[in-house]
């Protein structure tokens, strides 16, 4: 199954306060004819593989417009580590867990 709940902004809060931490973080550049997006996947002690981020209530995933927001997201949750930034589709993404096939990911999800 893929990981389609993902992890919204909230959660990613109370489980920070909780003591737990953002272990990864990568993106993921989906490109367009007007311009490239980006969404953000995390890697957190408190979950099994990657969730990508999600908008507020599950209104989809939380889509952002440059890679300095990328940064800046998740800066702004306190992670200090690099942040990978991959073309969707690109053949390493398969070896993350839980990114969605949409973004080229291949091994499914497995709920604990």
């Amino acid at each position: 199954m893929a990981n389609t709940a993902g992890i919204e902004e909230a959660e990613l809060r109370d489980g920070l306060r909780a003591g737990g931490e953002i272990q990864q973080a990568l993106s993921v550049a989906r490109s367009s004819r007007a311009a490239a997006t980006f969404v953000v996947y995390l890697r957190v002690s408190w979950r099994l593989g990657y969730h990508v981020l999600r908008r507020w209530r599950g209104r989809g995933e939380r889509v952002l417009k440059t890679s300095d927001a990328v940064l800046q997201t998740v800066w702004r949750h306190g992670y200090r580590g690099p942040v990978a930034i991959y073309r969707a589709g690109d053949p390493a993404l398969a070896g993350f867990r839980g990114v969605s096939a949409q973004d080229g990911g291949s091994r499914p999800f497995e709920r604990a």
